[in-house]
């Protein structure tokens, strides 16, 4: 009985472990659209800016208001507006 129980939790263990292995994400960027952004204490002054979404495995999650910049080999840089 002791020996099954030992067993049963060493095999649960290794299956948590298992299913905690991380995955790579997909991040890619979605075509420019151009919106109106006014800004001022009055929002008097409105600027048109190109906004593109950032998908991470195929849900956008952020906007950007940058183009992206190459930082290294390994990743990118960009400029996030917050989802609304």
């Amino acid at each position: 009985m002791c020996r099954s129980m030992c067993v049963f939790v060493v095999l649960g263990y290794f299956s948590a472990v298992a299913w905690g292995a991380s995955k790579p994400h997909v991040i890619s960027f979605g075509k420019s659209t151009s919106v109106k952004g006014c800004v001022g204490p009055d929002e008097a002054k409105c600027l048109d800016l190109k906004v593109r979404a950032l998908y991470v495995d195929g849900r956008a999650k952020e906007f950007t208001l940058n183009p992206t910049h190459d930082i290294s080999r390994s990743g990118c840089l960009w400029s996030a507006a917050p989802f609304a």
